[in-house]
């Protein structure tokens, strides 16, 4: 049986119409709703079971009750990585990056052209007045286009998953900076209230000393004042955790008050400090940050880039074959076109990817002397601090001794009641002192660890766990 050319050409362009639209993607809506998206964020808690999962499996431990008593640093961190909406922004933009990796791979679509044409001169008897003609357009890419966008693409992937590294540092740190500040707040509040009750105590027993006529009302007034002021730092301090745990629950990705009446443990921040890593630590945490790695691949990806362009100097293949029925004659055609370089050799887009490479490096540059000076400082500052904790904590152990020593006197009626509770208000006010450098202490730690990416006392960040779905 033969096949006429024109119901040749018809199947064809009929099937080849089927197959692009059969493999075509459809679009699915998927809509934001503030409201449901607030419903959602509002019953953020402990409770979700895929969190107790994470927590259970990165801290390598089953826990008997959930949620657990105490939570510590470790758990909250945990929860922070899992639960946290900035963290959720870092995975999109990396897969966002993954996605670029697809269309860097595609390959130049062919196309078809359908020209049918009727010639009406033709006359009656002489052959059919139609001409059909139907050609292929197939592109080739040459000197490797294709696997340099792709190098470009893979690299710029590196950089995102590594930008999800940074930002769980960052809320790392955050996160910790809100659990001193909670440890903070209730030492304060601690010491607070027992100079209030000090003070109150001391002023019982100069009234009656100025009733009894022992002492003038001049004596009487600014230990009444004091009090009064003690009374008014109390109040100032009381309460002050609950904004704190607002923020750290915020931090942690959890809905407000979700660690209402939970035991955080903050005894963490009363131990010793730990050892500051060695020069040759500090270098290797210095070639290996997160920041770094990301500059790095993102260097990498403007030399792929650079290599493209230069590959672009160079023209690509088109094929196109071709038939054509021409009024009862079957022709045949095979073309290929080449673009020329007459006016340019893409010099202008190499141009520029070669300025943006020097960009890239002076930046590299830049943000490893600034990593450099960040770790000399925060480790010259932590050692300061470190030298003014031992201080208060000579001077508290001083007034501590005393207060024993007066309170004996007391007990064999060599010094008087107020002696004893003087006593005990200087060391309350060098508790204070020692909480004060306690803090900086701490919080310069915490900038220690930010700028190491390294955890001083605690275990790694789990940065192939954080790496899932955005939540």
């Amino acid at each position: 049986m033969i096949i006429h050319p024109r119901l040749l050409v018809m199947v064809l362009v009929i099937s080849l119409a089927g197959f692009i639209f059969n493999g075509c993607t459809h679009f699915e809506a998927k809509p934001l709703v503030a409201s449901e998206n607030l419903a959602r964020m509002e019953q953020r808690s402990l409770m979700d079971s895929d969190l107790r999962k994470f927590v259970e499996t990165n801290m390598h431990k089953t826990f008997t009750e959930w949620p657990p008593d105490p939570i510590d640093f470790e758990i909250l961190t945990l929860v922070a990585l899992y639960l946290n909406p900035e963290l959720n922004v870092a995975r999109a933009k990396s897969y966002e990056a993954l996605s670029a990796e697809i269309s860097a791979g595609e390959r130049p679509q062919p196309s078809i052209s359908f020209s049918p044409a009727y010639n009406s001169s033709t006359p009656s008897g002489g052959g059919s007045p139609w001409v059909l003609g139907l050609s292929f357009d197939l592109p080739i890419e040459l000197f490797r286009k294709r696997s340099y966008r792709i190098s470009e693409a893979r690299h710029l992937t590196d950089a995102a998953k590594l930008a999800i590294a940074e930002k769980a540092w960052e809320i790392r740190t955050d996160l910790k900076k809100n659990m001193i500040a909670l440890w903070q707040a209730r030492e304060e509040e601690l010491l607070a209230r027992q100079k209030s009750e000090t003070m109150d105590e001391l002023v019982r027993i100069m009234s009656a000393r100025f009733e009894a006529g022992d002492i003038s009302k001049n004596e009487l007034i600014p230990v009444q004042l004091s009090a009064q002021q003690a009374h008014i730092e109390y109040s100032a301090v009381k309460g002050g955790t609950a904004g704190i745990l607002i923020n750290l629950e915020g931090v942690a990705g959890l809905a407000p008050h979700a660690l209402d009446g939970l035991n955080i443990e903050l005894s963490c921040f009363e131990q010793a400090p730990p050892e500051i890593p060695s020069s040759s630590a500090r270098r290797m945490a210095l070639l290996n940050r997160a920041d770094v790695l990301s500059s790095i691949a993102e260097y990498e990806a403007i030399e792929s880039l650079l290599r493209f362009e230069i590959a672009k100097q160079y023209p690509d293949l088109n094929l196109s074959p071709g038939y054509e029925y021409d009024q009862g004659d079957n022709k045949w055609q095979l073309g290929f076109q080449l673009t020329l370089p007459l006016f340019n050799r893409n010099r202008g887009a190499i141009a520029e990817a070669e300025a943006r490479r020097t960009t890239a490096s002076a930046k590299f540059n830049a943000l490893q002397a600034n990593i450099l000076n960040d770790i000399e400082y925060s480790i010259a500052v932590f050692r300061s601090e470190q030298d003014k904790l031992e201080g208060a904590v000579s001077a508290l152990d001083s007034y501590k001794k005393q207060a024993e020593f007066v309170k004996k006197q007391y007990e064999v009626g060599e010094v008087d009641k107020q002696a004893v509770i003087s006593s005990r208000l200087e060391v309350i006010n060098a508790a204070s002192i020692k909480l004060d450098s306690q803090i900086k202490m701490q919080e310069s730690l915490a900038d220690i660890e930010q700028t190491l990416q390294t955890p001083l006392n605690a275990s790694a960040l789990p940065i192939a766990s954080i790496l899932t779905e955005v939540k």
